[in-house]
C-alpha cells in the first residue's frame, strides 16, 4: 500500500511539473500501448506455433488412414472435419490458423487443387498474418512516439520550472537547487518514454516478429506437405487400377493359348479313318 502511494506521489509531482496536458497525453499512449500488446499477445497465444510444428502435423496426418482419405476426397461437412481434427490438433484454443487451414483442405469443394487459388495462395491465412503484423507495427509507432511527448512534457516542466523561480531572492543558491529539482522532476517523462521505447523495440523484435516469422514459414511447409501427400495418394490411387485391369488380360491371353492347344492335340479324323 505504501509503496502505490509512494507512486501516486511520483506521478502527481510529475504531472505537476509538466502540466495535466503533457501528463495526461502521456498516460494515453501508455494505456494504447498496453491494449496493443495485450491484443497481440492474445493473437499469438492462438494462432502462433512453434518452429518445426509443421513437420509434426506431417506425421499425424500420415499416421491416420481416415484422415487422409478425406483429405483426398474433400467435400467433407464441417462437422465431420472437426470431429477428425481433433485427433490432429487436440488442443481448440491454440493453433487456430492451421485447423482453419487443414478444414478449408477437408471441406474444398471439388478435388482438384487447381480449381482453388485460395487453397494455392493462403490467401485466408495470410490475412490473420498480415493483421497480426499491422499490431506490431501499431505498437513500435506508439512507441516511437513516446519519446517526443516525454520530452515535450520536459520542456514544457523546464519552462514552467524558470518562469516559476524568484531570482530575486538574496538565497540564490536555494533557489537553483529547487530549480534543478523541477528540471530533474520534469525530466523524468523523458527517461520513461525512451526506457519504454528501447524495451517495445526489443520485445517486438523477439517477440512477436519473430513468431509471425515462424508462423509464415510453418503454413507454407504444411501448405507444400499436404500437397506431396495429396500427389501421393493420387498417384498410388491411379496405379492400383492399372495393375488389376492388366489381370484379366493376362488370364484371358493364357486361356486362349490352352484352347488353342487342346484344338491342336485333337486327332483328325479323316486320318484316322486311313
Amino acid at each position: 500500500m505504501d509503496f502505490i502511494l509512494h507512486i501516486l506521489e511520483t506521478f502527481s509531482e510529475i504531472s505537476s511539473a509538466i502540466g495535466w496536458i503533457f501528463a495526461l497525453a502521456f498516460c494515453i499512449s501508455l494505456v494504447i500501448l498496453a491494449f496493443l500488446l495485450a491484443n497481440s499477445m492474445q493473437r499469438l497465444k492462438k494462432y502462433g506455433c512453434k518452429a518445426g510444428f509443421a513437420g509434426k502435423l506431417k506425421s499425424r496426418i500420415l499416421e491416420s488412414s481416415k484422415f487422409l482419405n478425406m483429405l483426398c476426397s474433400g467435400k467433407v461437412p464441417a462437422a465431420e472435419a472437426g470431429k477428425e481434427l481433433i485427433h490432429i490438433l487436440p488442443d481448440k484454443n491454440r493453433h487456430l490458423l492451421f485447423r482453419e487451414l487443414l478444414g478449408r483442405f477437408l471441406s474444398r469443394p471439388v478435388q482438384n487443387l487447381e480449381r482453388q487459388p485460395s487453397l494455392q495462395s493462403l490467401s485466408d491465412e495470410f490475412a490473420i498474418v498480415s493483421s497480426i503484423q499491422r499490431s506490431v507495427s501499431a505498437i513500435r509507432s506508439v512507441a516511437a512516439i513516446l519519446p517526443a511527448v516525454g520530452l515535450c512534457g520536459t520542456l514544457m516542466g523546464m519552462f514552467r520550472a524558470f518562469t516559476g523561480t524568484d531570482f530575486s531572492e538574496p538565497d540564490m543558491q536555494k533557489v537553483m537547487t529547487e530549480l534543478m529539482m523541477d528540471f530533474g522532476t520534469a525530466l523524468w517523462t523523458t527517461i520513461l518514454a525512451v526506457i519504454i521505447k528501447v524495451w517495445a523495440d526489443i520485445w517486438c523484435s523477439f517477440g512477436p516478429q519473430r513468431q509471425v516469422s515462424i508462423m509464415t514459414d510453418e503454413l507454407v511447409q504444411l501448405k507444400y506437405y499436404l500437397f506431396d501427400v495429396l500427389e501421393q495418394q493420387t498417384w498410388q490411387t491411379q496405379a492400383t487400377p492399372a495393375k488389376v485391369t492388366t489381370q484379366p488380360e493376362e488370364t484371358g491371353t493364357a486361356h486362349k493359348m490352352e484352347k488353342h492347344k487342346t484344338v491342336d492335340s485333337k486327332p483328325d479324323p479323316k486320318k484316322s479313318e486311313s
